[in-house]
Formats: structure tokens, C-alpha cells, sequence
């Protein structure tokens, strides 16, 4: 199972199902349940922080992964197109309509990215840091990982990029670094592996 939240409430979609928390989604094989273990949200409501996390596209019929964000979820569809709800403050759930197949979809702080099945990448939603605006030389990428405020990526080189906000040294990536095979961003921390 892959999960993105603690807290859930679970919904059947055809053949796969949706565990459904505050603004996190996990999805796992078909189970004869339809509610799960957590039944309030921080204002004792039904899981539904207020800002519609919770209240999905019914396209999602066939889904291979999914992403959580504090405000949003998208989730990565078996034909590779990319399917946001919840909050849309900045366009964060808005996908782009030239968007293209995507391999990964991230979600996450005000902004989406998704991995593209060319090896590009595509970020939408807030931008007032730089976050979504994509280094135009970034190409062949092969992992991708968003903080708040800030993204980067790992090349079929084992490069690293990063891109958006810098507080205290975020996106600034050691000399001594070398190849690297993943990167993951935290609200304001990035570490490689």
C-alpha cells in the first residue's frame, strides 16, 4: 500500500480504493470496507478539512499512484494523465491542459510537478518563490522531489537540481556530492542518496 496520510477514511472506486484523510490519500487492492478507522477531522467533521481535500474527481477510475499534499492530492491515472482536487488557491490543482503523459505526479505545499514520461518536467500553482518555474537546460530526469517552497530533480546523470526558495541553504548542492540515484525535499530541508 502506499500512503501519503495517518488519518483515513476509505472509499471504494471500482476496482481500487481510496483511503481518504485530512488532505492525504493512500489506495490499495479492492477491500470489502467502506469506512476506515479515523472518523474526525481537526473540527470533529468527517475527515473534510474544509477546503474539499477529500471531495475527488469521479474520472478516477483507474489509478497507479497518488500524491498528498497538505491542501491537495493528485493522482497519477493508468493512461499517465494527472488528476488534482482540493485546494486551488494558486492553480495548484488546475492541470495543465498541454500536459502531456506523466510517469510521477507530486503534490504538495502551494504547487504540483509531474515527471513526464520524456524525462521533462511540468510545475503549476504557486510560483512566488521560483518553485514552479522549471530550469529550462533540466532534462533526462529520472527522480523529482517538492518542499514547500522549493524543487529538485536527479538526472539519468546522477546530477541534482534545485530550484525555488532557498532558506537556509536549501537548494545549494554540495561540490563533494557526486552521483546521486534520489533526492527528497522536506519543507525546508533537501536530502540525496
Amino acid at each position: 500500500m502506499k500512503v501519503a496520510q495517518t488519518f483515513f477514511k476509505a472509499i471504494t472506486i471500482t476496482s481500487t480504493t481510496l483511503l481518504l484523510g485530512l488532505a492525504g490519500c493512500a489506495f490499495d487492492e479492492p477491500i470489502d470496507y467502506t469506512t476506515g478507522g479515523y472518523e474526525a477531522g481537526p473540527q470533529g467533521d468527517t475527515g473534510d478539512s474544509g477546503s474539499g481535500e477529500t471531495t475527488f474527481s469521479s474520472n478516477l477510475i483507474a489509478v497507479q499512484d497518488i500524491s498528498a499534499g497538505p491542501h491537495h492530492t493528485c493522482a497519477l491515472k493508468e493512461d499517465n494523465t494527472a488528476s488534482c482536487w482540493g485546494r486551488d488557491s494558486f492553480g495548484q490543482i488546475t492541470v495543465p491542459a498541454d500536459l502531456g503523459e506523466v510517469s510521477r505526479i507530486f503534490s504538495g505545499g502551494e504547487h504540483t510537478c509531474a515527471l513526464k514520461v520524456d524525462g521533462n518536467v511540468a510545475c503549476w500553482g504557486h510560483n512566488g518563490y521560483g518553485e514552479s518555474s522549471v530550469p529550462e537546460n533540466l532534462s533526462s530526469v529520472t527522480g523529482l522531489s517538492k518542499g514547500w517552497y522549493h524543487t529538485c530533480a536527479v538526472d539519468t546523470n546522477g546530477g541534482a537540481s534545485c530550484w525555488g526558495s532557498n532558506p537556509s541553504g536549501v537548494r545549494n548542492i554540495p561540490s563533494d556530492l557526486g552521483q546521486i540515484s534520489s533526492i527528497s525535499t522536506g519543507g525546508y530541508h533537501t536530502c540525496a542518496l
